[in-house]
């Protein structure tokens, strides 16, 4: 499916975060008789980091000098891997849907009935999770461009912003903050950051890519401040009566100047519904509005 050639070579050993150099551990590598598979999976966007595949590929292709080397990039299918993907022949990026597929031609080889609902019921669930397309109008971005941005110093961390989650809410409520920062991600048109100073409730913003301005914030408890202000004094005063106007039945004080709380939480508007807003007043932003 990758590499259009057979294979008939001999798996001698398995490693999970195998050691290529001292800041470089694949996800899995896998040692044949004499070729070497490395599989670096990206299960969402938040994982990207620049220049890490580029090393990874360096260093295998000195550790096997010239023997046969396969470097996958295991990822979801609505990750773009403009910028990230590498223009060498011993690089492959596989998507998860191609992933549960692959599983699923191994199904009818297995003599253990109950392996094979396993392995079904595993292919299902990597599929809905992993294999999902960008709702409808969401623009991705570059995977270069969310790799940089991955890159930058935040005050808050996804991972204390996520534990929050849970912890004041629930498994639902994690579930939803994951799909909703892995969505914003991946666009092309607006970026998440983990600025907020406040020491008590983990909180990021969300800024029209590359600037200075935001124009949502999301609480880890589920809790939505929309906020016009930041859209007017950057010139876009249009896309701030755009903005109010996209949440007007759902704030609980329009006619506040700066911004207000929505009634309603994440997981009652929905993600999609969220992206969706988002990529509208980007689009409107960017007209100079």
């Amino acid at each position: 499916m990758l590499w259009p050639h057979p294979f008939e070579e001999q798996v001698l050993r398995k490693k999970r975060q195998f050691k290529l150099d001292a800041d470089s551990y694949p996800d899995l590598v896998v040692e044949f008789t004499s070729s070497l598979l490395v599989i670096e999976n990206k299960v969402n966007a938040s994982a990207l980091r620049s220049g890490q595949l580029e090393k990874q590929n360096e260093l295998a292709g000195k550790k096997q000098n010239g023997k046969g080397l396969y470097h996958v990039l295991l990822c979801p299918d609505r990750l773009s891997t403009i910028g990230i993907a590498l223009n060498e022949p011993s690089f492959a990026v596989l998507r998860y849907s191609q992933y549960a597929e692959l599983v699923r031609e191994i199904l009818p080889s297995s003599k253990d009935e109950d392996a094979k609902i396993m392995l079904a019921h595993y292919a299902q669930h990597v599929e809905r999770q992993y294999g999902k397309a960008m709702p409808p109008g969401l623009r991705a971005a570059a995977g270069s461009t969310i790799a940089k941005r991955n890159t930058d110093k935040q005050v808050w961390s996804e991972e204390r912003f996520i534990a929050q989650a849970e912890e004041r809410g629930s498994a639902e409520l994690r579930d939803a903050q994951v799909e909703l920062l892995d969505l914003i991600r991946s666009m092309e048109a607006v970026e998440p950051r983990f600025d907020s100073s406040g020491p008590v409730n983990a909180t990021y913003k969300i800024y029209l890519a590359g600037t200075n301005v935001h124009f949502l914030w999301v609480y880890a408890d589920g809790r939505l401040y929309v906020t016009w202000s930041f859209l007017t004094a950057a010139g876009h005063a249009n896309a701030a009566a755009a903005w109010k106007q996209m949440w007007s039945d759902r704030l609980t004080d329009s006619t506040k100047k700066d911004g207000c709380n929505a009634k309603d939480n994440l997981i009652e508007i929905g993600t999609a519904e969220i992206a969706q807003k988002l990529q509208r007043i980007a689009d409107v932003a960017g007209a100079k509005g």
